[in-house]
């Protein structure tokens, strides 16, 4: 009878202790799983966050990014325009650059659309030494395509600075030596409706920018949004 009785309590103990690590690998589990959903649900908040800036808004932040250029370029002597992209009919695509940071879209016709790219243009600037000694603004660039490019309003032998204003709060630039062949699709390639660009990478890198100041500025504006 002893004999028996401890049989049975060590089954009962045995039920008790497999169930208690059972509680204990759910539990577990359930954090993992808790854990994994708070990671995506943060990732997807911040990629929501990359493209969660209205129009309204954009048009905003490139018009005090314009401010800022014209007022700090001035005392470089240059002059700054806005037209710093331009595809005119050449493809009905999505076009982007390459940065340090990935591919960055610069005009949406959903072609492939704005989840093939790692990044997004909220707005974009061009620096340039005018042929007429203007500084700041540049009225004159209002007017310019890809046949002319650049060299009807920039010194052809002096560079032409492109920014990129990334919806990661970064400024990526590229300059390019001289303007003589740079027009407002330079620097760009339009991606195909598959996401693939054979013969149509983009022959430039953007780097972020150098300017410590510019990089800094733009970082605060952006929070404001």
């Amino acid at each position: 009878m002893k004999q028996a009785i401890r049989y049975l309590t060590i089954i009962v103990l045995s039920c008790i202790v497999l169930a208690a690590c059972n509680s204990e690998e759910e539990a577990t589990q359930q954090s993992g799983e808790k854990n994994t959903d708070t990671a995506t649900k943060s990732a997807n908040q911040e990629k929501s966050s990359k493209t969660s800036i209205s129009d309204k808004d954009k048009k905003k932040i490139k018009k005090e990014v314009m401010s800022w250029l014209a007022k700090h370029e001035k005392n470089n002597d240059k002059a700054v325009s806005n037209r710093y992209f331009g595809s005119g009919s050449m493809s009905d695509g999505d076009w982007y650059a390459g940065t340090e940071g990935g591919e960055i879209q610069v005009s949406n016709k959903d072609k492939p659309g704005p989840k093939a790219f790692d990044l997004h243009t909220v707005t974009g600037a061009v620096t340039y030494i005018s042929n007429e000694g203007i500084t700041g603004i540049d009225k004159a660039s209002k007017n310019l395509s890809n046949i002319e490019g650049y060299s009807t309003v920039a010194d052809i032998n002096k560079p032409v600075t492109k920014y990129l204003f990334a919806d990661n709060g970064k400024v990526y630039e590229y300059t390019f030596k001289d303007s003589k062949d740079v027009t407002l699709s330079s620097g760009f390639a339009p991606k195909d409706h598959n996401e693939k660009d054979p013969n149509l990478s983009p022959n430039q890198m953007f780097k972020v920018s150098d300017n410590k100041a510019l990089n800094d500025f733009y970082s605060e504006l952006l929070k404001k949004y």
